[in-house]
Parts: C-alpha cells; structure tokens; sequence
C-alpha cells in the first residue's frame, strides 16, 4: 500500500470519528489545519489557516514577530475553536522559566529582595505578575514542567551561556513561575499542534501562550553570579520545580 492510500484510509476512518472542531462558515473550517494532520477529515486550509500556520512554525523557530499580528484574532477565535486554540481542560498550571536581572525580579513578584535572596539557594513566593514588555503582548509557557531539565541539556546552563550573560551581565537571577490557567488568558492546545508538525523538534516543549498580564501562583527563584557552580544547577532545578507545581 502505497503512503497517499495509507493516508487517505487514515482521514477516511478520522472523518467517521472526527466530531468538527468550529463552524464550516469559521476562519479555518470545520478542522483547524487539517490539510497537514491525519487525525481529521482531509479539508483544504483557508488562506487563515496557511497565514496561521506559518507563523506558528516562525514563532516555533524563534522568530515570533508575526505570530504578534495574529494574537488578538486566535482570542477572538477561540470561542468557535476552544478544543484548539485553549489549553486542554486537564490542564491546571501553566509554567515559564526566566533568567532576569534583580529589577526585573523584583517588578514581577512586586517587593524588593532582602540580602537572604542573595545567598544561591533556592527562594520561593507566592503571587505576583508577570507584566508584557516591549510591545510584545504573548509569552511562551508550557504545561509539562520537566522540560526545563531538557532546557538545560539544550543549552548547557540556564544562566551560564553567553547570550544569557549578554543579556543580564555576570549575576542574576534564575526564575521558574507558575499561573492557574483559569485565572489568566492562554492560548493553544499542545496536542494539536503537535498533530500539525508545526512545532516540530520542539514539540516536547507542550507550549502554550500567555495574552496580557498574567496573574501568577507561585514563584522560585535563585542567585547566580561569576562565582556560581554549574554542577549544582540540576538540583537546584528540581527544587524549584517541586515548590512551584499544582
């Protein structure tokens, strides 16, 4: 059997078991990018959907400026497609990690930091904002907290390489936050765009989007600076992650 039949049975059996996700009279049909997913019924994209999809795989890849232009449409949207464009209902939390200098830190969780702060152990708080900067309205988060261990792995340090020192200079602070999902406004669900192949070797990531402020849970953070020990990163990690989850 050749991959085109294979893949024609394949809609075929989808179509007698796909319930459509939006309204045919929608901005992307019945099947939101069905013309790149084997799990629904072969539909054509609209000229939405191909606009959508290629700034999806942009932002993906590391270029996120025209996914901007597309942020207030997918809130508008999500009312005709919640299956795909909102968090799937088992999620709870979201979750984001960021290296900051101390002012950024103290804007988030909106007190100073005392000289214990300092100290390179692991600090936690509860509450706090996470404010968009920059004319950027949307953030990156995901729902799997375990990724951040495959971060590291990718990029060798979550506060030692270079572009990280660029940005924040030779000290820092190392954040991991965590907001309720119901609380705040995230876009995507994970499991279709993943269907998609629109995120590609990044897929593990489970991302989903931030929209305006977000309203936080729980917050952990850490001190680095020049003097730090790498080898202590990965426990440090962990901690962090368990005083943020659900």
């Amino acid at each position: 059997m050749t991959w085109n039949l294979l893949r024609e049975f394949i809609r075929e059996a989808a179509g007698k078991s796909s319930k459509p996700e939006g309204p045919s009279s929608g901005h992307f049909g019945k099947y939101v990018f069905a013309d790149q997913r084997e799990d629904v019924p072969n539909e054509p994209n609209t000229p939405e959907e191909d606009s959508l999809a290629d700034a999806l795989d942009k932002h993906f890849h590391g270029r996120p400026q025209e996914l901007q232009g597309w942020i207030d449409e997918l809130i508008k949207d999500k009312k005709d497609y919640p299956s795909v464009l909102e968090p799937p209902a088992r999620s709870k939390r979201a979750y984001r990690t960021m290296t900051v200098p101390t002012k950024v830190l103290e804007d988030v969780i909106g007190h100073s930091l005392s000289p214990e702060d300092f100290d390179g152990e692991v600090h936690f708080t509860s509450g706090g904002v996470q404010k968009p900067i920059g004319g950027r309205s949307f953030y990156s988060w995901t729902l799997e907290p375990d990724i951040f261990y495959g971060l590291r792995k990718d990029w060798g340090s979550l506060f030692s390489t270079d572009w990280i020192k660029n940005k924040v200079g030779g000290k820092g602070f190392v954040v991991f936050i965590s907001a309720d999902i119901d609380d705040n406004t995230f876009l995507l669900n994970p499991d279709k765009i993943e269907k998609a192949g629109l995120a590609g070797q990044f897929s593990y990531q489970r991302e989903v989007l931030s929209v305006g402020p977000v309203n936080l849970a729980d917050v952990a953070y850490f001190y680095f600076d020049s003097d730090s020990d790498t080898t202590s990163e990965p426990q440090m990690i962990r901690a962090a992650i368990s005083g943020i989850e659900a």
